[in-house]
């Protein structure tokens, strides 16, 4: 009974919660749907969903009483909300929601509990558009840079002007699609991901994380590199072509695999130091 009605407290707190960030909801799920940034939101939301029922599944969970520690963390971030609405910041908002239930949980069913849930709560912060409008800019001209210097130790003549790469037969300009954040959110979301799933130390699973960022600048300018190349040898047409789509595919994969791999070459080095 204390249970049932645990449960219905939660579930009618919840309720308001939803209520209370009904703008911040909408804001986030339109971010999903129409920010292809952040097509991925649907899907970090269903795993989060599906690590907290694993969380659980076959498992005695302990129900303490109240934390009074969740009403302190749900006042704070309500207070942080309102500050968010009135200076327009939906990521500062949205974080504050995932805060506010994180309270809920501690609130209802205990730091135990809410301990368990912290990860698949907080991994939804990485579905969470970021204000990256600088960002962007400052990877495009980054990714520009990077590529002319690659391409000129191949032999082929290129210079850059902001996020222009100027060649003798033609000029590419680094747009946003192609500045390297999309590859950088998406491969953080999938590093995070993988270092909570493996059972390692945990100075591994962070420098994993943080190995993301480079790795998915890296493959970045690697792809603009290799759509030069095919411009230089095979034309613009051909470059921006079907290759210019598959091209972000396949650098994505391996970025993929190089992080995979990271954990691997990691773990052999530190064995080797040891002896």
């Amino acid at each position: 009974m204390i249970f049932m009605n645990r449960g219905i407290a939660m579930i009618i707190s919840t309720a308001l919660l939803v209520l209370v960030y009904f703008q911040t909801i909408l804001w986030l799920t339109g971010s999903w749907i129409y920010n292809t940034y952040y097509s991925h939101g649907f899907i970090v939301l269903a795993v989060s969903v599906f690590i907290a029922y694993r969380t659980f599944t076959g498992q005695k969970i302990e129900f303490y009483s109240v934390d009074v520690r969740g009403i302190y963390i749900i006042a704070i971030s309500l207070f942080v909300h309102i500050l968010a609405s009135f200076w327009v910041i939906d990521f500062l908002s949205a974080v504050s929601f995932l805060t506010a239930f994180f309270g809920l949980v501690m609130t209802f069913y205990g730091s135990d509990v809410s301990k368990k849930l912290a990860f698949p709560i907080f991994f939804i912060l990485l579905a969470i558009p970021l204000p990256i409008y600088d960002i962007t800019t400052e990877l495009e001209v980054l990714s520009a840079f990077a590529t002319t210097s690659f391409v000129n130790l191949f032999g082929i003549e290129a210079n850059n002007i902001g996020a222009e790469i100027r060649l003798k037969s033609c000029n590419f300009i680094v747009g946003a699609p192609c500045s390297g954040i999309r590859s950088i959110v998406s491969l953080l979301t999938i590093g995070t991901l993988y270092s909570y799933l493996i059972r390692d130390r945990l100075w591994l699973k962070a420098l994993l994380i943080i190995l993301a960022v480079p790795l998915a600048l890296i493959a970045n300018v690697l792809r603009i590199s290799s759509i030069i190349v095919i411009a230089e040898l095979y034309g613009v047409e051909t470059a921006m072509g079907f290759f210019h789509y598959a091209s972000d595919l396949i650098l994505f994969i391996i970025a993929v695999v190089m992080l995979l791999l990271s954990r691997r070459c990691i773990r052999w080095l530190t064995s080797k130091r040891s002896f």
